[in-house]
C-alpha cells in the first residue's frame, strides 16, 4: 500500500499556493489512515450483528449436517476401497471443505487462507474458522466421496448448500462460498477450487498438481 502526496515547486514562494498543494495530500492522509480502517471496522460489525441473527438456527441446520455426515460415512468408506482397487488407484476424495474461504473483511482473509489449506479440518472437531460461535467453512469430504461414481465426481451447476451432508455456513450472502477440494487420482494429488454455482468435475487434467508419483511437491 503506497500513499501518494502532491508537490508544488515555485521559484517564489506563495502561502496560498502553498496552502492548496498541501491540502489534497491531508485529505489522503485524512482517508488512509482514519477512515478506511473505519469502515473496515463498520463492516465487521455489521457482518458479525447478521450472522448472531441467525445462530440458531445456523446451529441447527450444522448439525443435520454432521447428522447425514455420520450416515453417509459407511457409504464413503466403501467408495473408497472400491477406488483404491481401481487400476492406478480411483478417484479418492482427500480433503473437501465449503463455505466462505475467501473474506473481503481484511481481518479476516488471513485465517480462512489457513483454514482452506488445512487438510486436517474435520467436521467434527470444532478447528474452524468461527463467528459468532459458529464456522464459516464445513468439512464435505465425506458426502463428496460417497458421490464419486466410476472414478468420477460430478456436481451440477448451483449452490452445494443442498446436497445431502452439505449446508449453507453463511445464508445471508456476506461472504461468496466456495469448494476446495483435495483428491488423488492415479499417481498424483490435485488440488482445485470452485465457486458455488460452478459445475464441479472431477479428474481434471487442469486442476493443480500438488503432489507426483514420487511424493514429492511440483
Amino acid at each position: 500500500r503506497s500513499l501518494d502526496i502532491p508537490l508544488v515547486l515555485s521559484r517564489e514562494p506563495c502561502p496560498e499556493d502553498a496552502k492548496w498543494a498541501v491540502l489534497p495530500a491531508a485529505i489522503s492522509a485524512l482517508k488512509w489512515l482514519v477512515l478506511n480502517p473505519a469502515m473496515r471496522l463498520y463492516k465487521w460489525n455489521q457482518v458479525y450483528k447478521a450472522r448472531t441473527k441467525e445462530l440458531a438456527r445456523l446451529q441447527d441446520a450444522y448439525q443435520k449436517a454432521l447428522n447425514m455426515q455420520k450416515l453417509l460415512k459407511p457409504y464413503a468408506e466403501q467408495a473408497v476401497q472400491q477406488e483404491e482397487q481401481q487400476p492406478g488407484g480411483g478417484l479418492v476424495i482427500i480433503s473437501a471443505i465449503y463455505g466462505c474461504l475467501e473474506s473481503s473483511v481484511p481481518e479476516q482473509r488471513q485465517e480462512l487462507q489457513a483454514a482452506a489449506a488445512s487438510s486436517t479440518m474435520k467436521a467434527d472437531s470444532g478447528s474452524f474458522l468461527t463467528t459468532s460461535m459458529h464456522p464459516l467453512s464445513f468439512d464435505v469430504t465425506i458426502p463428496c466421496q460417497t458421490m464419486v461414481k466410476g472414478s468420477l465426481l460430478i456436481l451440477p451447476k448451483g449452490t452445494k448448500a443442498k446436497l445431502d451432508g452439505f449446508y449453507d455456513p453463511d445464508p445471508m450472502q456476506l461472504e461468496p462460498k466456495y469448494l476446495s477440494i483435495r483428491y488423488r487420482y492415479k499417481k498424483a494429488v490435485y488440488d482445485c477450487k470452485y465457486k458455488n454455482e460452478e459445475l464441479v468435475e472431477l479428474p481434471n487434467s487442469a486442476h493443480t498438481v500438488s503432489l507426483n508419483l514420487h511424493g514429492s511437491a511440483e
